[in-house]
């Protein structure tokens, strides 16, 4: 028999104990029940929201996904009673806004939310450009018409829709023709429209301040 050296350092390593821990509930316990109530809790339709701030809501809950119509609202109202003109209040004092995010969809978010949320979607609103770039524009002519974009509502005063911006920025505005409406791209206008706000610089507003339509102003 072979035997170690009395002056040996021998580290010996304990024996593992098997997985298991004590807190973990019995897997008989999570019945579909058991796991339809944690969902339900988790949205926060059991009750424990009731009262709170949309914003809490969005954050809590997760943000709401916005085409044009009453999903904001109903999020809101099944989970903490919130009424329209309650929500409509929130959007107008920028407690919660609209945003293009994640891969371009529009959400509602709480203000919290709004920095990372327009970072999420970033590279969608960039999209865009590619298609123009496509047709010649380059990108120096966007960033001059984003700048007129900026004086002219600045000039403004008030908020104004597409059509007005088009108006008012006369050739600035490059109209692409029948290829760039086969592409999604009519003008530069979009697209320049889409990167600031991507940026944080203009902000898409409801054009009667209701979150269930789709005319919007800037």
């Amino acid at each position: 028999m072979t035997t170690l050296p009395s002056s040996a350092t021998v580290l010996i390593p304990p024996a593992i104990p098997p997985a298991v821990s004590h807190d973990a509930p019995d897997p008989q316990v999570l019945t579909p029940e058991l796991l339809r109530a944690w969902a339900w809790h988790k949205q926060g339709l059991d009750g424990t929201l009731l009262g709170a701030d949309a914003a809490d809501v969005y954050s809590r809950a997760g943000w709401a996904r916005s085409v044009g119509g009453a999903n904001p609202y109903l999020t809101l109202f099944a989970r903490a009673g919130t009424s329209r003109a309650q929500a409509d209040a929130d959007v107008l004092a920028l407690k919660i806004h609209e945003l293009p995010t994640a891969r371009g969809c529009t959400y509602v978010l709480g203000r919290d939310d709004f920095a990372w949320g327009l970072q999420i979607g970033r590279d969608a609103a960039v999209a865009p450009f590619r298609v123009l770039a496509r047709m010649g524009v380059e990108r120096g002519e966007i960033t001059l018409l984003e700048e007129e974009i900026l004086h002219a509502l600045a000039e403004s005063g008030s908020p104004l829709d597409p059509k007005q911006l088009k108006d008012l920025l006369g050739a600035s505005v490059r109209n692409l023709g029948e290829e760039g409406k086969k592409k999604g791209a009519a003008t530069t206008l979009p697209t320049a429209l889409g990167l600031l706000q991507a940026d944080g610089r203009i902000r898409r507003v409801p054009a009667n301040g209701r979150l269930d339509q789709q005319r919007y102003t800037y």
